[in-house]
């Protein structure tokens, strides 16, 4: 009976300590689990690192992004001062050639003056008279392309505006263009004629060439007589350069106009071919020999 208690109690006590080897054995598993679950927050740690790695390489595109739009606005500030420079030499334009026309596509902007066309014969294209032709090419401006101006003509042709306002009063212009006329003329007594004259913002005022002219028209009744112009005195019938040189004028309205009359105390008395006008220019400059 004692053996078999002995066997018994024995038997308990191998039980006993199998069973605390096992819970040992457990505590041992769960802290090798502790340890990969520390495993895992180094991963977790390994995580933040990369992902703290994408933040700067995030904050390195944006500051990527941030130069280009800085250079994008330097770009823009170039353009801005590419349109200040044009804008300048928009307001340069009272240097060197300012205004000229040839009249060969067009009548360059030129009318018959409104308020000053009594019995017109101005036309513009290809004359059939005398002289037969522009002085280049072929069409210009004419008191008559077909013949003889009107009787009793009081009548201008006037340009576009011209804007003169980037100039100066001091400023020195040159107006030229190619010219041939033949006035009638009437013993000593009566001259048709005509002149140029210019707009100053205010009123018409006669401008004067180089050479000047020799005497003043003599026509009886129109607006021009009396005053200083191209007269049958000097009838040129030829091809040649009128040259005036001029200041005062800084209008943002300047005009120029060419006139011309024909004496009504000549009236029933022949007519004469008149004035025909090509290769017009207004330029500004330096001009020596000009007298300003």
């Amino acid at each position: 009976m004692r053996w078999i208690v002995f066997l018994m109690i024995t038997f308990l006590t191998a039980c006993t300590s199998i069973a605390g080897m096992g819970d040992f054995k457990f505590v041992k598993d769960a802290g090798m689990d502790a340890s990969g679950d520390a495993s895992g927050t180094t991963d977790s740690d390994s995580d933040s690192d990369t992902d703290t790695d994408g933040d700067t390489d995030t904050d390195s595109d944006t500051d990527t992004d941030t130069d280009t739009d800085t250079d994008t606005d330097a770009d823009a500030d170039n353009d801005a001062s590419t349109d200040a420079d044009a804008d300048s030499d928009g307001d340069a334009d009272c240097l060197g050639v300012i205004f000229q026309k040839d009249f060969e596509q067009n009548e360059g902007g030129f009318v018959v003056d409104p308020e000053q066309n009594e019995h017109s014969s101005w036309n513009w294209g290809q004359p059939t008279g005398e002289p037969a032709s522009g002085y280049s090419g072929g069409k210009l401006w004419a008191t008559n392309l077909t013949g003889d101006y009107s009787q009793e003509e009081d009548s201008c042709i006037v340009s576009p505006e011209i804007d003169l306002s980037p100039c100066t009063s001091s400023t020195q212009l040159k107006l030229t263009f190619m010219h041939w006329y033949d006035f009638r003329m009437q013993l000593d007594n009566y001259r048709d004629g005509s002149n140029v004259q210019a707009w100053n913002g205010t009123s018409w005022v006669v401008i004067h060439p180089k050479p000047d002219y020799t005497e003043n028209v003599k026509a009886l009744g129109t607006s021009l007589h009396e005053m200083p112009g191209y007269t049958a005195q000097d009838n040129e019938r030829t091809w040649y350069q009128a040259e005036f040189y001029f200041t005062g004028y800084s209008n943002e309205d300047f005009k120029i106009r060419f006139c011309m009359a024909d004496g009504k105390e000549m009236a029933g008395y022949y007519q004469a071919p008149g004035w025909y006008i090509d290769e017009l220019k207004i330029e500004e400059g330096n001009f020596p020999d000009s007298g300003l």
